[in-house]
């Protein structure tokens, strides 16, 4: 299928919370398809409200990194918080009367970066100290995911519904 086709064949309805689990098992498929990172990232826009989006995001920032291939950090904080915001501390700053918004409270799975070591950026606690032993590390060209070692019972119930999840013991 070509780019043009699988944006002619797009279709979207409005599902209730509850009924996401079955709706995304049943579309998982398209998920998993060629242009499934292409649906999943208008799914996330589209959950968010494309208006709000333009109005609350960054998007003088590129969505998906030409030259790595990663979802840059406003999207990724989209998928972590719900908000595109592009900065990583805890709460909003006053930077000489003007407002600069971050992550506003815990998130379920966390964000580590190896920027901050570098004093480049802060990571604030509520993604370091997330509700689940699950985060996202941050680097100059990728991103991995990490559990607990000592949680990998458990993330590994949380995960084991979605076979094309799988855990890597370290």
């Amino acid at each position: 299928m070509s780019f043009d086709d699988f944006h002619a064949n797009l279709r979207g309805e409005r599902i209730a919370l509850e009924e996401l689990d079955e709706q995304f098992s049943r579309y998982l498929t398209h998920f998993k398809s060629r242009y499934g990172v292409v649906l999943l990232l208008y799914s996330l826009i589209n959950c968010h409200g494309l208006s709000r989006f333009i109005e609350t995001s960054e998007l003088n920032d590129e969505l998906i990194d030409s030259q790595y291939g990663h979802a840059s950090q406003s999207l990724v904080n989209l998928l972590l918080s719900g908000s595109p915001v592009v900065n990583l501390f805890n709460g909003s700053i006053n930077v000489d009367g003007l407002i600069v918004p971050g992550i506003e409270k815990q998130t379920s799975i966390g964000f580590l970066s190896l920027l901050e070591s570098m004093k480049y950026l802060q990571v604030g606690e509520y993604l370091k100290s997330p509700q689940l032993p699950i985060w996202i590390m941050g680097s100059e060209t990728h991103l991995s995911f990490l559990l607990r070692r000592d949680e990998i019972s458990t993330s590994r119930r949380l995960v084991s519904k979605y076979s094309s999840i799988s855990i890597l013991e370290v």
